[in-house]
């Protein structure tokens, strides 16, 4: 008489322990994926932010290292001093040196001004000094995502200040120093202290006189 031989197979039991499991650790390699795609892009972000950070920093110290004491008119031929803080439009405005020379700007000396609006720091260039009444600035958004952005006069008295000309000083003079500061949307300030070397060499005319 044969045997029958009987092959055993897996409980139902059995299959939905496997599966459960199975989808647990489908659950955990997904979630480990999402986290590091998710990481993966913060740090992108960061990295282009600082990136940005960097290429704004550049251009503000250009900027200030190349302020010049010197006066240009508007589109209705008044005057304008060669430095001003805290303008009811501009954060700070002021003639800067070092800029291309061609045929209407020999000089090589522009007009630029900081604005800050709508969370933005732009950034305005009057390629030619002096304006004429169809003169309109070029605008840059240096950085986006900003709580606020401030500027700071080093005056005659060795103390920080928002407003240039501070009272009783020369109508011509530069501050010495400025010191500027960014506050990003997630409340971290940031400084930077430049030094303008334009008072530097006013101050030594002066005193060489």
């Amino acid at each position: 008489m044969n045997k029958l031989t009987h092959q055993k197979g897996f409980t139902l039991i059995e299959v939905l322990i496997s599966s459960l499991v199975f989808s647990v650790l489908a659950i955990m390699a997904y979630s480990a994926l999402n986290n590091m795609l998710r990481l993966d892009q913060h740090q992108q972000q960061q990295f282009a932010r600082e990136g940005q950070l960097r290429q704004a920093w550049g251009v503000i110290f250009s900027d200030f290292i190349q302020v010049r004491d010197r006066s240009v008119r508007d589109q209705y031929g008044d005057v304008i001093r060669p430095y001003l803080g805290e303008d009811a439009e501009y954060v700070v405005e002021f003639s800067r040196g070092g800029m291309p020379v061609y045929g209407q700007s020999p000089s090589a000396v522009a007009r630029i001004a900081y604005q800050f609006e709508d969370s933005e720091l732009r950034r305005l260039v009057w390629p030619i000094a002096d304006r004429g009444e169809d003169t309109e600035p070029r605008q840059q958004v240096l950085v986006a995502g900003l709580r606020d952005f401030s500027v700071e006069h080093l005056g005659p008295d060795n103390r920080f200040g928002d407003q240039w000309p501070p009272l009783n000083q020369a109508a011509g003079m530069v501050p010495r120093m400025v010191r500027l500061k960014l506050e990003l949307e997630s409340g971290e300030q940031l400084e930077r202290v430049i030094p303008l070397l334009e008072f530097s060499s006013w101050n030594r005319g002066r005193n060489n006189g």
